[in-house]
Protein backbone atom coordinates (compact mmCIF):
# COMPACT_ATOMS: atom_id res chain seq x y z
CA UNK A 1 0.00 0.00 0.00
CA UNK A 2 2.96 2.34 0.52
CA UNK A 3 4.53 1.82 -2.93
CA UNK A 4 0.35 2.68 -4.24
CA UNK A 5 0.74 6.60 -2.20
CA UNK A 6 4.78 6.82 -2.82
CA UNK A 7 3.75 6.35 -6.68
CA UNK A 8 0.65 8.30 -6.60
CA UNK A 9 2.64 11.57 -5.05
CA UNK A 10 5.26 10.80 -7.75
CA UNK A 11 3.08 11.58 -10.58
CA UNK A 12 1.12 14.17 -8.74
CA UNK A 13 4.90 15.84 -8.40
CA UNK A 14 6.16 15.07 -12.07
CA UNK A 15 2.87 16.97 -13.65
CA UNK A 16 2.98 19.54 -11.31
CA UNK A 17 6.46 20.10 -12.65
CA UNK A 18 5.36 19.95 -16.04
CA UNK A 19 2.37 22.01 -16.04
CA UNK A 20 3.33 25.40 -15.68
CA UNK A 21 1.57 28.44 -16.82
CA UNK A 22 2.96 31.92 -18.92
CA UNK A 23 2.65 34.99 -17.09
CA UNK A 24 2.79 36.71 -20.23
CA UNK A 25 -0.70 35.55 -21.46
CA UNK A 26 -4.35 36.35 -19.76
CA UNK A 27 -6.83 33.69 -21.15
CA UNK A 28 -10.54 33.68 -20.66
CA UNK A 29 -13.62 31.53 -21.44
CA UNK A 30 -17.14 32.27 -21.38
CA UNK A 31 -20.22 30.29 -22.11
CA UNK A 32 -22.13 31.85 -24.84
CA UNK A 33 -26.15 32.05 -25.30
CA UNK A 34 -26.90 30.92 -28.75
CA UNK A 35 -25.01 32.45 -31.83
CA UNK A 36 -25.63 33.12 -35.37
CA UNK A 37 -22.47 31.56 -37.05
CA UNK A 38 -23.07 33.63 -40.06
CA UNK A 39 -22.75 36.74 -37.84
CA UNK A 40 -19.74 36.11 -35.64
CA UNK A 41 -18.76 37.71 -33.16
CA UNK A 42 -22.54 39.48 -33.12
CA UNK A 43 -24.20 40.49 -30.28
CA UNK A 44 -23.76 37.39 -28.23
CA UNK A 45 -23.39 37.59 -24.47
CA UNK A 46 -21.85 35.32 -21.68
CA UNK A 47 -24.54 33.43 -19.31
CA UNK A 48 -23.93 32.01 -16.37
CA UNK A 49 -25.73 28.67 -17.38
CA UNK A 50 -24.58 25.43 -18.50
CA UNK A 51 -25.19 23.46 -21.08
CA UNK A 52 -27.09 19.93 -21.27
CA UNK A 53 -25.51 16.88 -22.97
CA UNK A 54 -27.82 17.12 -26.10
CA UNK A 55 -27.81 20.91 -26.25
CA UNK A 56 -25.59 22.37 -29.09
CA UNK A 57 -22.79 24.42 -26.78
CA UNK A 58 -21.29 27.61 -27.58
CA UNK A 59 -18.28 29.29 -26.32
CA UNK A 60 -15.91 32.53 -26.39
CA UNK A 61 -12.06 32.37 -25.56
CA UNK A 62 -10.20 35.61 -24.78
CA UNK A 63 -6.35 35.76 -25.30
CA UNK A 64 -4.17 38.84 -24.66
CA UNK A 65 -0.52 38.42 -24.75
CA UNK A 66 1.80 40.86 -23.47
CA UNK A 67 4.96 39.61 -25.87
CA UNK A 68 4.69 39.35 -29.34
CA UNK A 69 5.20 35.25 -29.82
CA UNK A 70 4.17 32.35 -32.21
CA UNK A 71 0.83 30.11 -30.27
CA UNK A 72 -1.28 26.96 -30.49
CA UNK A 73 -4.57 26.36 -29.23
CA UNK A 74 -4.97 23.10 -28.42
CA UNK A 75 -8.49 21.48 -27.60
CA UNK A 76 -7.57 18.43 -25.81
CA UNK A 77 -10.91 16.28 -26.82
CA UNK A 78 -10.92 14.42 -30.15
CA UNK A 79 -13.86 12.87 -31.02
CA UNK A 80 -16.04 15.63 -31.69
CA UNK A 81 -19.21 14.98 -33.95
CA UNK A 82 -19.49 18.54 -34.92
CA UNK A 83 -17.01 21.15 -33.70
CA UNK A 84 -16.70 24.81 -35.62
CA UNK A 85 -14.05 26.98 -34.66
CA UNK A 86 -13.67 30.91 -35.75
CA UNK A 87 -10.88 33.24 -35.39
CA UNK A 88 -11.63 36.75 -34.79
CA UNK A 89 -8.87 40.08 -34.53
CA UNK A 90 -8.49 43.04 -35.95
CA UNK A 91 -8.18 41.25 -39.49
CA UNK A 92 -12.03 40.00 -39.66
CA UNK A 93 -13.73 36.37 -38.82
CA UNK A 94 -12.01 33.36 -39.82
CA UNK A 95 -13.13 30.06 -39.70
CA UNK A 96 -10.42 27.60 -39.01
CA UNK A 97 -12.10 23.73 -38.05
CA UNK A 98 -15.53 22.77 -39.07
CA UNK A 99 -15.70 19.07 -38.55
CA UNK A 100 -19.09 18.35 -39.64
CA UNK A 101 -18.28 19.40 -43.06
CA UNK A 102 -14.96 17.97 -42.89
CA UNK A 103 -13.83 21.47 -43.85
CA UNK A 104 -10.43 22.53 -42.34
CA UNK A 105 -8.00 24.67 -43.70
CA UNK A 106 -5.24 23.11 -41.18
CA UNK A 107 -5.11 19.31 -41.91
CA UNK A 108 -3.66 17.50 -38.55
CA UNK A 109 -3.03 14.67 -36.69
CA UNK A 110 -6.70 13.61 -34.41
CA UNK A 111 -4.25 12.02 -32.00
CA UNK A 112 -3.08 15.54 -31.34
CA UNK A 113 -6.27 16.92 -30.57
CA UNK A 114 -6.95 20.01 -32.22
CA UNK A 115 -4.36 22.08 -32.57
CA UNK A 116 -4.45 25.56 -33.95
CA UNK A 117 -1.68 27.89 -34.43
CA UNK A 118 -1.85 31.79 -34.29
CA UNK A 119 0.76 34.55 -33.73
CA UNK A 120 -0.18 37.49 -31.33
CA UNK A 121 2.23 40.62 -31.19
CA UNK A 122 2.68 42.66 -28.08
CA UNK A 123 -0.17 43.86 -26.07
CA UNK A 124 -2.46 42.18 -28.73
CA UNK A 125 -5.56 40.68 -28.73
CA UNK A 126 -7.51 37.46 -30.32
CA UNK A 127 -11.27 36.17 -30.31
CA UNK A 128 -12.15 32.63 -30.94
CA UNK A 129 -15.47 31.36 -31.09
CA UNK A 130 -16.31 27.80 -30.91
CA UNK A 131 -19.67 25.95 -31.28
CA UNK A 132 -19.63 22.06 -29.76
CA UNK A 133 -22.49 19.70 -30.57
CA UNK A 134 -21.39 16.38 -29.66
CA UNK A 135 -24.90 14.52 -30.74
CA UNK A 136 -26.00 13.78 -27.12
CA UNK A 137 -22.30 12.36 -25.78
CA UNK A 138 -20.63 14.00 -23.13
CA UNK A 139 -18.14 16.69 -23.98
CA UNK A 140 -14.46 17.34 -22.78
CA UNK A 141 -14.06 21.25 -23.61
CA UNK A 142 -10.86 22.11 -22.09
CA UNK A 143 -7.97 23.30 -23.81
CA UNK A 144 -4.66 24.88 -23.21
CA UNK A 145 -2.94 27.80 -25.03
CA UNK A 146 0.88 27.42 -25.48
CA UNK A 147 3.67 28.61 -27.31
CA UNK A 148 4.74 26.86 -30.51
CA UNK A 149 7.99 25.35 -28.50
CA UNK A 150 6.08 24.25 -25.72
CA UNK A 151 3.62 22.36 -28.45
CA UNK A 152 6.09 20.76 -30.14
CA UNK A 153 8.16 19.62 -26.59
CA UNK A 154 4.47 18.77 -25.17
CA UNK A 155 3.92 16.56 -28.11
CA UNK A 156 7.69 15.35 -28.61
CA UNK A 157 6.67 14.25 -25.13
CA UNK A 158 2.97 12.30 -25.65
CA UNK A 159 4.97 10.46 -28.57
CA UNK A 160 7.64 9.24 -26.75
CA UNK A 161 5.61 7.96 -23.86
CA UNK A 162 2.96 6.24 -26.21
CA UNK A 163 5.69 4.78 -28.08
CA UNK A 164 7.21 3.15 -25.17
CA UNK A 165 4.38 2.33 -23.55
CA UNK A 166 3.01 0.65 -26.82
CA UNK A 167 5.93 -1.22 -27.14
CA UNK A 168 5.76 -2.71 -23.27
CA UNK A 169 2.24 -3.09 -23.48
CA UNK A 170 2.41 -5.43 -27.35
CA UNK A 171 5.52 -7.05 -25.61
CA UNK A 172 3.41 -8.24 -22.72
CA UNK A 173 0.52 -9.33 -24.55
CA UNK A 174 2.55 -11.47 -26.69
CA UNK A 175 4.24 -12.99 -23.52
CA UNK A 176 0.94 -13.57 -22.08
CA UNK A 177 -0.67 -15.14 -25.26
CA UNK A 178 2.84 -17.56 -25.42
CA UNK A 179 2.26 -18.65 -21.52
CA UNK A 180 -1.74 -19.08 -21.94
CA UNK A 181 -0.54 -21.48 -25.24
CA UNK A 182 2.07 -22.88 -23.09
CA UNK A 183 -0.16 -23.44 -19.67
CA UNK A 184 -3.43 -23.67 -21.41
CA UNK A 185 -4.91 -21.89 -18.36
CA UNK A 186 -8.67 -19.59 -18.47
CA UNK A 187 -6.66 -16.92 -16.93
CA UNK A 188 -4.35 -15.86 -19.47
CA UNK A 189 -7.01 -16.05 -21.85
CA UNK A 190 -9.00 -13.02 -19.90
CA UNK A 191 -5.64 -11.37 -19.23
CA UNK A 192 -5.54 -11.28 -22.80
CA UNK A 193 -8.92 -9.89 -23.53
CA UNK A 194 -9.26 -7.55 -20.96
CA UNK A 195 -5.69 -6.16 -22.42
CA UNK A 196 -6.52 -6.05 -25.36
CA UNK A 197 -10.04 -3.94 -24.77
CA UNK A 198 -8.27 -1.94 -22.27
CA UNK A 199 -5.60 -1.34 -25.78
CA UNK A 200 -8.37 -0.48 -27.85
CA UNK A 201 -10.16 1.81 -25.42
CA UNK A 202 -7.12 3.82 -25.40
CA UNK A 203 -6.44 4.11 -28.63
CA UNK A 204 -9.66 5.14 -29.57
CA UNK A 205 -9.75 8.06 -27.07
CA UNK A 206 -6.21 8.66 -28.55
CA UNK A 207 -7.26 9.33 -31.87
CA UNK A 208 -5.29 7.02 -33.46
CA UNK A 209 -8.54 4.52 -34.44
CA UNK A 210 -10.30 7.73 -35.67
CA UNK A 211 -7.15 8.63 -38.35
CA UNK A 212 -8.04 5.46 -39.44
CA UNK A 213 -11.82 5.98 -40.62
CA UNK A 214 -13.24 8.71 -42.84
CA UNK A 215 -15.22 11.70 -41.98
CA UNK A 216 -18.32 10.14 -42.14
CA UNK A 217 -17.14 7.05 -39.67
CA UNK A 218 -16.46 9.76 -36.86
CA UNK A 219 -19.34 8.60 -34.76
CA UNK A 220 -18.67 4.99 -35.14
CA UNK A 221 -15.33 5.82 -32.52
CA UNK A 222 -17.72 6.55 -29.66
CA UNK A 223 -19.38 2.70 -30.44
CA UNK A 224 -15.81 1.51 -30.35
CA UNK A 225 -14.83 3.48 -27.67
CA UNK A 226 -17.85 2.18 -25.49
CA UNK A 227 -17.49 -1.53 -26.38
CA UNK A 228 -13.92 -1.15 -25.57
CA UNK A 229 -15.48 0.21 -22.01
CA UNK A 230 -17.54 -2.68 -21.85
CA UNK A 231 -15.34 -5.56 -22.68
CA UNK A 232 -12.73 -4.37 -20.59
CA UNK A 233 -15.21 -4.10 -17.77
CA UNK A 234 -16.47 -7.78 -18.09
CA UNK A 235 -13.16 -9.12 -18.71
CA UNK A 236 -11.70 -7.71 -16.06
CA UNK A 237 -14.16 -8.94 -13.87
CA UNK A 238 -13.23 -12.48 -14.78
CA UNK A 239 -9.93 -12.27 -14.75
CA UNK A 240 -9.93 -11.02 -11.61
CA UNK A 241 -11.75 -14.31 -10.52
CA UNK A 242 -9.65 -15.63 -12.37
CA UNK A 243 -6.19 -15.03 -10.87
CA UNK A 244 -7.57 -14.76 -7.21
CA UNK A 245 -9.55 -18.04 -7.09
CA UNK A 246 -8.71 -20.12 -10.41
CA UNK A 247 -12.17 -21.11 -10.82
CA UNK A 248 -15.61 -19.21 -10.82
CA UNK A 249 -17.23 -21.76 -7.94
CA UNK A 250 -16.77 -19.27 -4.71
CA UNK A 251 -18.34 -16.17 -6.55
CA UNK A 252 -22.03 -15.43 -5.92
CA UNK A 253 -24.45 -16.68 -8.56
CA UNK A 254 -26.16 -13.19 -8.71
CA UNK A 255 -22.89 -11.24 -9.79
CA UNK A 256 -22.82 -13.60 -12.72
CA UNK A 257 -26.42 -12.62 -13.21
CA UNK A 258 -26.12 -8.71 -13.21
CA UNK A 259 -22.74 -9.03 -15.33
CA UNK A 260 -24.30 -11.46 -17.69
CA UNK A 261 -27.94 -8.68 -17.72
CA UNK A 262 -25.51 -6.02 -18.03
CA UNK A 263 -23.81 -7.41 -21.29
CA UNK A 264 -26.84 -8.38 -22.61
CA UNK A 265 -28.44 -4.78 -22.21
CA UNK A 266 -24.90 -3.09 -23.18
CA UNK A 267 -24.93 -5.26 -26.90
CA UNK A 268 -28.53 -4.01 -27.16
CA UNK A 269 -27.47 -0.95 -27.11
CA UNK A 270 -24.68 -1.37 -29.10
CA UNK A 271 -26.99 -2.61 -31.74
CA UNK A 272 -28.87 0.74 -31.91
CA UNK A 273 -25.70 2.44 -33.81
CA UNK A 274 -27.44 2.02 -37.74
CA UNK A 275 -30.57 3.27 -35.85
CA UNK A 276 -28.62 6.24 -34.10
CA UNK A 277 -28.99 8.72 -37.09
CA UNK A 278 -32.71 9.25 -36.83
CA UNK A 279 -32.68 10.25 -33.44
CA UNK A 280 -29.00 10.70 -32.87
CA UNK A 281 -28.86 12.67 -29.62
CA UNK A 282 -31.51 10.87 -27.31
CA UNK A 283 -30.15 7.28 -28.09
CA UNK A 284 -26.63 8.64 -27.83
CA UNK A 285 -27.12 10.35 -24.39
CA UNK A 286 -28.73 6.92 -23.19
CA UNK A 287 -26.09 4.85 -24.50
CA UNK A 288 -23.29 7.34 -22.31
CA UNK A 289 -25.64 7.51 -19.25
CA UNK A 290 -25.97 3.81 -19.18
CA UNK A 291 -22.15 3.03 -20.04
CA UNK A 292 -21.23 5.12 -16.72
CA UNK A 293 -23.81 3.06 -14.64
CA UNK A 294 -22.56 -0.03 -16.28
CA UNK A 295 -19.16 0.35 -15.17
CA UNK A 296 -19.90 1.14 -11.80
CA UNK A 297 -21.64 -1.68 -11.65
CA UNK A 298 -18.91 -4.06 -12.61
CA UNK A 299 -16.19 -1.88 -10.36
CA UNK A 300 -18.47 -3.05 -7.79
CA UNK A 301 -18.97 -6.46 -8.60
CA UNK A 302 -14.42 -6.08 -8.64
CA UNK A 303 -14.85 -5.30 -4.72
CA UNK A 304 -17.14 -8.39 -4.53
CA UNK A 305 -14.73 -10.80 -6.29
CA UNK A 306 -11.72 -9.24 -3.99
CA UNK A 307 -13.12 -9.17 -0.64
CA UNK A 308 -14.75 -12.79 -1.34
CA UNK A 309 -10.70 -13.39 -1.79
CA UNK A 310 -9.64 -11.96 1.15
CA UNK A 311 -12.44 -13.63 3.57
CA UNK A 312 -11.33 -16.82 1.59
CA UNK A 313 -7.42 -15.95 2.57
CA UNK A 314 -5.97 -16.65 -0.99
CA UNK A 315 -2.39 -15.16 -1.59
CA UNK A 316 -3.17 -12.65 -4.60
CA UNK A 317 -6.87 -11.14 -3.05
CA UNK A 318 -4.60 -8.69 -0.66
CA UNK A 319 -2.05 -7.37 -4.17
CA UNK A 320 -5.10 -7.56 -6.13
CA UNK A 321 -6.80 -4.68 -4.24
CA UNK A 322 -3.82 -2.89 -4.19
CA UNK A 323 -3.59 -2.36 -8.15
CA UNK A 324 -7.46 -2.11 -8.06
CA UNK A 325 -6.74 0.90 -5.33
CA UNK A 326 -4.19 2.23 -6.82
CA UNK A 327 -6.10 2.30 -10.43
CA UNK A 328 -9.13 3.95 -9.18
CA UNK A 329 -7.24 6.34 -7.20
CA UNK A 330 -6.11 7.63 -10.49
CA UNK A 331 -8.86 7.72 -12.29
CA UNK A 332 -10.71 9.56 -8.86
CA UNK A 333 -7.73 12.22 -9.17
CA UNK A 334 -7.66 12.78 -12.82
CA UNK A 335 -10.34 12.14 -14.33
CA UNK A 336 -13.23 12.21 -12.11
CA UNK A 337 -12.76 15.02 -10.17
CA UNK A 338 -11.72 17.20 -13.12
CA UNK A 339 -14.88 16.48 -14.48
CA UNK A 340 -17.03 17.39 -11.73
CA UNK A 341 -15.16 20.74 -11.86
CA UNK A 342 -12.92 20.22 -8.30
CA UNK A 343 -10.51 21.59 -10.61
CA UNK A 344 -8.79 21.77 -14.05
CA UNK A 345 -7.60 18.85 -15.70
CA UNK A 346 -4.02 18.63 -16.39
CA UNK A 347 -2.94 18.44 -20.32
CA UNK A 348 -1.08 15.28 -19.97
CA UNK A 349 -4.11 13.40 -17.93
CA UNK A 350 -4.07 11.23 -21.54
CA UNK A 351 -0.45 10.75 -21.34
CA UNK A 352 -0.75 9.79 -17.78
CA UNK A 353 -3.56 7.02 -18.76
CA UNK A 354 -0.95 5.20 -20.89
CA UNK A 355 1.39 5.23 -18.33
CA UNK A 356 -0.67 4.23 -15.46
CA UNK A 357 -1.98 1.20 -17.97
CA UNK A 358 0.88 0.11 -18.72
CA UNK A 359 1.97 -0.01 -14.70
CA UNK A 360 -1.40 -2.08 -14.31
CA UNK A 361 -0.35 -4.96 -17.27
CA UNK A 362 2.95 -5.01 -15.75
CA UNK A 363 1.94 -5.51 -12.45
CA UNK A 364 -0.91 -8.39 -13.29
CA UNK A 365 1.80 -9.77 -15.52
CA UNK A 366 3.48 -10.30 -12.08
CA UNK A 367 0.89 -11.54 -10.33
CA UNK A 368 -0.24 -13.73 -13.39
CA UNK A 369 3.48 -15.53 -13.42
CA UNK A 370 3.31 -16.24 -9.16
CA UNK A 371 0.21 -17.96 -10.06
CA UNK A 372 1.50 -19.84 -12.56
CA UNK A 373 4.14 -20.85 -10.75
CA UNK A 374 1.85 -22.05 -8.12
CA UNK A 375 -0.16 -23.64 -10.34
CA UNK A 376 3.27 -25.68 -12.17
CA UNK A 377 4.18 -26.36 -8.37
CA UNK A 378 0.59 -28.04 -7.49
CA UNK A 379 0.58 -29.88 -10.75
CA UNK A 380 3.80 -31.67 -9.85
CA UNK A 381 2.71 -32.61 -6.67
CA UNK A 382 -0.12 -33.74 -7.70
CA UNK A 383 1.73 -35.29 -10.48
CA UNK A 384 3.56 -37.16 -7.60
CA UNK A 385 0.93 -37.71 -5.95
CA UNK A 386 -1.05 -39.93 -8.73
CA UNK A 387 2.18 -41.91 -9.50
CA UNK A 388 2.39 -43.00 -5.81
CA UNK A 389 -1.02 -43.70 -6.09
CA UNK A 390 -0.81 -45.76 -9.28
CA UNK A 391 2.13 -47.61 -7.50
CA UNK A 392 0.61 -48.20 -4.44
CA UNK A 393 -2.95 -49.15 -6.66
CA UNK A 394 -0.90 -51.46 -8.70
CA UNK A 395 0.53 -53.32 -5.44
CA UNK A 396 -2.43 -53.59 -4.29
CA UNK A 397 -4.30 -55.09 -7.21
CA UNK A 398 -1.34 -57.61 -7.22
CA UNK A 399 -1.94 -58.30 -4.25
CA UNK A 400 -5.88 -58.54 -4.60
CA UNK A 401 -5.07 -61.28 -7.80
CA UNK A 402 -2.87 -63.36 -5.38
CA UNK A 403 -5.36 -63.32 -2.75
CA UNK A 404 -8.73 -64.20 -5.14
CA UNK A 405 -6.44 -66.92 -6.95
CA UNK A 406 -5.73 -68.06 -2.96
CA UNK A 407 -9.28 -68.02 -2.10
CA UNK A 408 -10.22 -70.02 -5.34
CA UNK A 409 -7.60 -72.40 -4.72
CA UNK A 410 -9.02 -72.54 -1.60
CA UNK A 411 -12.47 -73.40 -2.68
CA UNK A 412 -11.62 -75.72 -5.67
CA UNK A 413 -9.39 -77.78 -2.98
CA UNK A 414 -12.10 -77.39 0.24
CA UNK A 415 -15.02 -78.06 -1.40
CA UNK A 416 -14.57 -78.90 -5.26
CA UNK A 417 -11.54 -81.14 -5.15
CA UNK A 418 -12.85 -82.74 -1.73
CA UNK A 419 -16.40 -83.72 -2.58
CA UNK A 420 -14.70 -84.96 -5.92
CA UNK A 421 -12.16 -86.91 -3.74
CA UNK A 422 -14.66 -88.26 -1.30
CA UNK A 423 -16.76 -90.00 -4.70
CA UNK A 424 -13.62 -91.34 -6.18
CA UNK A 425 -12.03 -93.06 -2.82
CA UNK A 426 -15.54 -93.79 -1.03
CA UNK A 427 -17.04 -97.19 -2.13
CA UNK A 428 -19.56 -97.26 0.14
CA UNK A 429 -21.55 -93.93 -1.46
CA UNK A 430 -24.95 -94.81 -3.08
CA UNK A 431 -26.48 -92.91 -6.10
CA UNK A 432 -28.37 -90.15 -3.72
CA UNK A 433 -25.28 -89.54 -2.01
CA UNK A 434 -23.45 -88.76 -5.02
CA UNK A 435 -25.61 -86.77 -6.34
CA UNK A 436 -26.36 -84.84 -3.07
CA UNK A 437 -22.16 -84.37 -3.28
CA UNK A 438 -22.45 -82.97 -6.63
CA UNK A 439 -25.18 -80.83 -6.01
CA UNK A 440 -23.00 -78.90 -3.40
CA UNK A 441 -20.50 -79.15 -5.74
CA UNK A 442 -21.75 -77.45 -8.56
CA UNK A 443 -23.53 -74.79 -5.98
CA UNK A 444 -19.85 -73.94 -5.11
CA UNK A 445 -18.56 -73.81 -8.55
CA UNK A 446 -21.62 -71.54 -9.38
CA UNK A 447 -20.72 -68.92 -6.72
CA UNK A 448 -17.15 -68.75 -7.76
CA UNK A 449 -18.85 -67.75 -11.28
CA UNK A 450 -21.04 -65.45 -10.07
CA UNK A 451 -17.87 -63.35 -8.46
CA UNK A 452 -15.85 -63.31 -11.63
CA UNK A 453 -18.02 -63.49 -14.53
CA UNK A 454 -19.90 -59.84 -15.42
CA UNK A 455 -23.38 -59.92 -15.76
CA UNK A 456 -24.80 -59.74 -19.30
CA UNK A 457 -25.36 -55.53 -19.25
CA UNK A 458 -27.00 -54.96 -22.60
CA UNK A 459 -29.53 -57.79 -21.96
CA UNK A 460 -31.30 -57.07 -18.53
CA UNK A 461 -32.29 -54.10 -16.96
CA UNK A 462 -29.68 -52.46 -13.92
CA UNK A 463 -32.80 -52.64 -11.10
CA UNK A 464 -33.03 -55.88 -12.25
CA UNK A 465 -28.92 -57.20 -12.15
CA UNK A 466 -29.15 -55.01 -8.48
CA UNK A 467 -32.01 -56.95 -6.98
CA UNK A 468 -30.03 -60.18 -8.05
CA UNK A 469 -27.00 -59.46 -6.48
CA UNK A 470 -28.92 -58.85 -3.47
CA UNK A 471 -30.41 -61.61 -3.61
CA UNK A 472 -26.96 -63.86 -3.91
CA UNK A 473 -25.72 -61.92 -0.67
CA UNK A 474 -28.78 -61.94 1.42
CA UNK A 475 -28.82 -64.89 4.39
CA UNK A 476 -30.42 -65.33 7.42
CA UNK A 477 -27.59 -63.49 9.00
CA UNK A 478 -27.84 -60.16 6.56
CA UNK A 479 -31.05 -58.39 5.08
CA UNK A 480 -30.65 -56.12 2.65
CA UNK A 481 -32.64 -53.45 2.02
CA UNK A 482 -32.67 -51.72 -1.71
CA UNK A 483 -34.64 -48.38 -2.71
CA UNK A 484 -33.95 -47.90 -6.18
CA UNK A 485 -35.23 -44.54 -6.91
CA UNK A 486 -34.10 -44.27 -10.55
CA UNK A 487 -37.12 -44.24 -12.76
CA UNK A 488 -34.80 -43.94 -16.40
CA UNK A 489 -33.16 -47.09 -18.11
CA UNK A 490 -29.32 -47.01 -17.21
CA UNK A 491 -27.56 -47.41 -20.51
CA UNK A 492 -24.27 -46.72 -19.70
CA UNK A 493 -22.03 -49.96 -20.02
CA UNK A 494 -19.22 -48.59 -17.80
CA UNK A 495 -22.00 -47.32 -15.60
CA UNK A 496 -23.75 -50.20 -14.97
CA UNK A 497 -20.24 -51.58 -14.64
CA UNK A 498 -18.77 -49.58 -12.06
CA UNK A 499 -21.63 -49.20 -10.23
CA UNK A 500 -22.53 -53.03 -9.81
CA UNK A 501 -18.90 -53.92 -8.84
CA UNK A 502 -18.75 -50.94 -6.20
CA UNK A 503 -21.91 -52.62 -4.58
CA UNK A 504 -20.52 -55.68 -5.00
CA UNK A 505 -17.01 -54.51 -2.90
CA UNK A 506 -19.31 -53.07 -0.37
CA UNK A 507 -21.45 -55.93 0.32
CA UNK A 508 -18.20 -58.21 0.36
CA UNK A 509 -16.54 -55.81 3.00
CA UNK A 510 -19.81 -55.95 5.05
CA UNK A 511 -19.83 -60.04 5.49
CA UNK A 512 -16.04 -60.30 5.66
CA UNK A 513 -15.06 -57.64 8.24
CA UNK A 514 -17.93 -55.29 9.46
CA UNK A 515 -20.55 -58.15 10.99
CA UNK A 516 -23.08 -56.13 9.68
CA UNK A 517 -26.93 -57.62 10.08
CA UNK A 518 -28.36 -54.96 7.82
CA UNK A 519 -27.84 -53.33 5.18
CA UNK A 520 -29.14 -50.48 3.51
CA UNK A 521 -28.59 -48.70 0.30
CA UNK A 522 -30.32 -46.30 -1.67
CA UNK A 523 -30.06 -44.92 -5.65
CA UNK A 524 -31.60 -41.49 -6.39
CA UNK A 525 -31.20 -39.44 -9.53
CA UNK A 526 -31.31 -35.83 -9.96
CA UNK A 527 -33.52 -35.18 -12.84
CA UNK A 528 -31.94 -31.85 -14.34
CA UNK A 529 -27.93 -33.12 -13.86
CA UNK A 530 -28.82 -36.34 -14.71
CA UNK A 531 -26.62 -37.47 -11.99
CA UNK A 532 -27.17 -40.57 -9.76
CA UNK A 533 -26.11 -40.54 -6.02
CA UNK A 534 -25.93 -44.26 -4.08
CA UNK A 535 -26.34 -44.00 -0.54
CA UNK A 536 -25.10 -47.07 1.55
CA UNK A 537 -25.21 -48.14 5.03
CA UNK A 538 -25.02 -50.90 7.29
CA UNK A 539 -25.01 -51.47 10.98
CA UNK A 540 -21.34 -53.13 11.70
CA UNK A 541 -18.14 -52.61 13.68
CA UNK A 542 -17.03 -49.94 11.35
CA UNK A 543 -13.22 -49.39 10.33
CA UNK A 544 -10.67 -46.49 10.99
CA UNK A 545 -11.66 -44.03 7.86
CA UNK A 546 -8.16 -42.82 8.35
CA UNK A 547 -5.86 -45.77 8.48
CA UNK A 548 -3.26 -45.24 5.53
CA UNK A 549 -3.52 -48.65 4.57
CA UNK A 550 -6.58 -49.54 3.85
CA UNK A 551 -7.73 -52.66 2.24
CA UNK A 552 -8.31 -53.78 -1.46
CA UNK A 553 -11.85 -53.33 -1.32
CA UNK A 554 -11.89 -49.53 -0.21
CA UNK A 555 -9.16 -48.79 -2.45
CA UNK A 556 -11.38 -50.77 -5.65
CA UNK A 557 -14.03 -49.01 -4.99
CA UNK A 558 -12.15 -45.38 -5.17
CA UNK A 559 -10.27 -46.51 -8.38
CA UNK A 560 -14.10 -47.00 -9.66
CA UNK A 561 -15.51 -43.91 -8.17
CA UNK A 562 -12.57 -42.08 -9.74
CA UNK A 563 -13.04 -44.27 -13.43
CA UNK A 564 -16.77 -42.49 -12.97
CA UNK A 565 -15.82 -38.82 -12.56
CA UNK A 566 -17.78 -38.99 -9.17
CA UNK A 567 -17.35 -38.48 -5.62
CA UNK A 568 -17.42 -40.77 -2.54
CA UNK A 569 -17.36 -39.79 1.10
CA UNK A 570 -16.39 -42.42 3.96
CA UNK A 571 -17.97 -41.94 7.17
CA UNK A 572 -17.36 -45.20 9.65
CA UNK A 573 -17.50 -45.54 13.16
CA UNK A 574 -18.72 -48.14 16.35
CA UNK A 575 -22.12 -47.72 15.09
CA UNK A 576 -21.69 -48.84 12.13
CA UNK A 577 -20.58 -47.63 8.47
CA UNK A 578 -21.88 -44.69 6.35
CA UNK A 579 -20.67 -44.04 2.06
CA UNK A 580 -22.32 -41.74 -0.33
CA UNK A 581 -21.45 -41.62 -4.03
CA UNK A 582 -22.78 -38.59 -5.91
CA UNK A 583 -22.31 -37.14 -9.24
CA UNK A 584 -22.41 -40.03 -11.59
CA UNK A 585 -23.32 -38.80 -14.92
CA UNK A 586 -25.74 -41.84 -16.54
CA UNK A 587 -24.79 -40.93 -20.08
CA UNK A 588 -20.79 -40.90 -20.03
Amino acid sequence: MRIIFTNILLLLFAVNTYSQTDTNLIVSQCTLSEFDIQNIPGDSECISENYDFLDAQFYKISIHSTIAENYVLRFNYILFEDFKLWKVDRKGTTLLVDIENNSNPTEYDRSLGIPVSFRLNGREKVDFYYRIDNKGFPVDKLFWVMTEKEFKKEIDYEESIKLTTRTIVISLLFIGVILGLIIKEKLFLFYTLSSVSAFLFFETESGVITNLLSHEYFGFTKYLLIFGSYSYSVFTFYFYIYLIFNNTKKIPKWAFKIVNLATVIGIIGLLMYPFASYYPNIVNFFLAQFATVFTLIIFCLYLVVIITGIREKEKLAIPTLAIFLFTTLFIVIFSVMPNMGVYEKLNITRTLYFIIFTIDIIYYLLLILKKTSSIIQERNELQIQNQLIQQKYSLAVIKGQEDERNRIGRELHDHVGGNLALINKSKDLDTDNVKEILKHTIKSVRSLSHGLVSPEYDKEDFEDILLDLCAKYKSAYLNIHVNYGIEIPIKSQMVKNHSYRIIQELFSNAIKHSKATDIFIDFMLDEKSQMMSIFYEDNGIGFNTYDANEGIGLKNIRFRVNALNAKVAITSESAGTFITITDIYLYQ
